[in-house]
């Protein structure tokens, strides 16, 4: 008789959903992704790199110069 093998535990990596952040003035996905992806308006729920990447510059572009340094000669 063979004895039964012993049951092994393998570590699974967390599922996490992929959330688009959906642009409000261009009315699409920010990254691109086709069809009815998973999105949201607030950034803070998004977790596509892409979509992160994008809101990233476009952040950067529409706050340029906003960073309330300012310089004295």
């Amino acid at each position: 008789m063979v004895a039964p093998a012993a049951a092994t535990e393998v570590a699974m990596e967390p599922q996490i959903r992929l959330i688009h952040w959906y642009d409000t003035e261009r009315h699409a996905i920010a990254c691109g992704a086709p069809g009815q992806s998973n999105s949201t308006k607030h950034i803070r729920g998004v977790t596509c790199s892409a979509c992160l990447a994008v809101e990233g510059r476009t952040h950067g572009v529409m706050h340029a110069g906003e960073d309330g340094a300012s310089y004295i000669n």
